[in-house]
């Protein structure tokens, strides 16, 4: 394989600055991007863009459906193929409107770069999420001796992923001030700093599933605030402080928090791994406690008022992306809601209240 084209070079150096610049899109999302166009360059040994064909590209489609997981040795997911293909499309369109590339490249051409419609079916199919249960959530909270600062801190942080539902970065990033545990309220304000997806400004109610976790929460923010005297603009969760046994000793222990951010998410994935092996639970990752705040929440709306307050509260502008990201049912509560339903004939069956929810939806869309 070449190393290098300079033309090819140059003309992705000046769509990322597009990428970056004219549609906004985040360093990581355009690294994605570069590493489906670096897989084209790989397979066609570096050709010029401009030699791009409908052969060449229905054989690169191939390639990747007949593609093993380097890890798995499985095929690769159709997911990945499908993003793979789509960045390719987008950059050769973006190609085929610039100078020197609009008689070499039509969109015709690109239209090769695309799955089939079962394939793209099938790709687009939300995951099967697995989540703990609330009961799992709080054997695993309560499992959590306490006997420093770091248990109480890593059992309040397990009990408020599950109440505020927010995504790991932002819990990583949230400060004490966008917090006020007496109204229950918190705002993942991207202008103080914490990382919400698409740097959106939201407003978030802790769930009280549970008043038991709700305290770990509690107890927690008043250690920070009267006890380590942390600032509002100190972390809500610290990361661990690490000091030597004693002053001649080189083993280091980490029982305290410090007023550090942290700076990755693996430090949250690894507190949970530990405290779920420590309970003897599976292990459960941080953001399924997201999917299992979805479900508790929408379990309990009873209008479409309530189930919009709660769709807004994840962050979601359409109630439509939390039943369609989050709403997937477990298969086994499938079976076991299929089962509880009275299906029989001679059953009165309640009627739903057409008039009352037209009349809801109604008010909710002169609200909006």
């Amino acid at each position: 394989m070449k190393k290098f084209h300079l033309e090819n070079e140059r003309r992705k150096r000046k769509y990322f600055e597009w990428l970056r610049n004219a549609k906004g899109l985040s360093a990581s999302t355009i690294k994605a991007v570069e590493k489906a166009i670096w897989e084209w360059e790989d397979f066609t040994d570096m050709a010029d863009f401009k030699e791009f064909n409908e052969d060449t590209a229905i054989a690169f489609k191939n390639g990747l459906l007949k593609r093993k997981n380097e890890h798995s040795g499985q095929p690769l997911a159709l997911s990945t193929c499908l993003h793979y293909l789509n960045s390719l499309s987008d950059f050769f369109i973006w190609l085929s409107g610039q100078a020197g590339y609009k008689s070499r490249i039509s969109p015709d051409k690109v239209a090769y770069l695309k799955l089939d419609k079962k394939q793209s079916r099938i790709a687009l199919e939300p995951p099967i999420v697995k989540y703990p249960s609330l009961d799992q959530v709080k054997a695993v909270t309560a499992a959590i001796k306490i006997e420093n600062e770091v248990d109480l801190r890593d059992r309040a942080l397990m009990a408020f992923t599950l109440l505020s539902g927010m995504r790991v970065e932002a819990v990583m990033t949230l400060p004490l001030e966008c917090i006020s545990i007496d109204d229950l309220e918190i705002s993942q304000d991207p202008k103080q700093g914490v990382r919400t997806k698409f740097s959106k400004r939201i407003t978030t109610t802790l769930f009280n599933f549970d008043p038991t976790l709700l305290s770990y929460v509690k107890e927690w923010i008043e250690f920070l605030t009267t006890k380590k005297l942390f600032s509002p603009q100190d972390p809500l969760f610290p990361g661990t402080k690490l000091e030597q046994k004693s002053e001649n000793d080189l083993v280091f222990v980490g029982d305290k928090v410090h007023s550090q951010f942290w700076r990755t998410t693996n430090c949250i994935r690894n507190i949970f791994k530990k405290r779920f092996g420590q309970a003897g639970i599976g292990y459960f990752a941080p953001h399924s406690f997201r999917h299992l705040a979805v479900k508790l929440a929408v379990s309990r709306c009873n209008s479409a008022e309530e189930l919009k307050a709660v769709s807004q509260n994840f962050g979601h502008e359409f109630v439509a992306t939390t039943m369609m990201t989050y709403g997937t049912i477990k298969e086994d509560d499938v079976s076991d809601i299929i089962k509880k339903i009275d299906f029989s004939t001679d059953g009165k069956v309640e009627q739903p209240d057409i008039d009352g929810i037209i009349s809801t939806l109604q008010k909710l869309k002169n609200k909006l």
